[in-house]
């Protein structure tokens, strides 16, 4: 029987030490973005999403947090 087939209790977890050998791989994940200080200097067609997106904000149901937010997503 295996390390995941074997039903485990919590408290014999926290007080057995781990007998298997669970290699962890790690991912590095890395964003770039592009920052503009204002809507009229993204491209056109990215203004017009933003656009879209300012308004459906608007309208946007945040009773307990009161964040609203707006989205639009193309396909280019």
């Amino acid at each position: 029987m295996d390390f995941f087939s074997k039903k485990i209790n919590a408290i014999d977890l926290l007080n057995t030490p781990l007998k298997y050998n669970l290699h962890m791989k790690e991912i590095s994940i890395t964003t770039t973005f592009s920052g503009y200080d204002s809507l009229q200097d993204l491209p056109t067609d990215i203004q017009n999403l933003m656009s879209y997106a300012i308004e459906i904000r608007k309208k946007a149901y945040a009773p307990y947090s009161k964040f609203r937010v707006g989205a639009k997503s193309s396909s280019r």
